[in-house]
């Protein structure tokens, strides 16, 4: 599942690659990709091939409830970032979203922080932007080769409770002085 979308977020955000993963795999193996959100009408013509063939759903625009409704009935989470020449340090929300549903995690991003935070919670795999190396990504995926477990204690630390929580011992701590 992933939830969102592609280039109504970033203009160089695009499923591409994960759709030729896709269609790499549709012959040999049993999964349904599902699209939660906004896709640009040249989006929804590229993954129209996979829905035609009983490989993706496309559900449109959801409320936010329903979109999390889908992440918690999941089998895996999809992220996918654009492609960088440079470092990445920003993260987006959903991955969080995700880490709290505790599905594993299909990240599809270059180097760079959500690349790093996906293996450091042990929660998924963390893929380049190259078709036939997403497609093995998803095929150990699917035949449960990833060994992956989430760990939602391990994700508790992002949550808002848990930052105020600390930054109200900060600021105890100033006021003690």
């Amino acid at each position: 599942v992933h939830t969102g979308s592609f280039s109504a977020s970033h203009s160089h955000r695009s499923p591409a690659p994960l759709v030729e993963a896709a269609k790499q795999l549709r012959d040999e193996a049993d999964f349904e990709l599902v699209f939660v959100g906004h896709l640009t009408d040249e989006e929804e013509r590229m993954i129209e091939p996979l829905v035609d063939s009983g490989h993706a759903v496309l559900t449109g625009p959801v409320p936010r409830e329903q979109a999390l409704e889908w992440q918690s009935r999941a089998d895996v989470l999809l992220v996918v970032d654009h492609p960088r020449e440079v470092m990445a340090s920003n993260i987006p929300g959903k991955v969080y979203e995700y880490g709290a549903a505790g599905k594993p995690i299909l990240g599809i991003a270059s180097r760079g922080a959500t690349r790093q935070l996906i293996r450091d919670s042990g929660s998924g795999l963390c893929v380049g932007h190259e078709p036939g190396v997403i497609a093995g990504a998803m095929r150990a995926m699917i035949g449960g080769e990833a060994n992956l477990s989430p760990n939602l204690a391990w994700w508790k630390r992002f949550e808002r409770k848990e930052g105020v929580r600390q930054m109200a011992g900060v600021f105890d701590e100033i006021l003690r002085r």
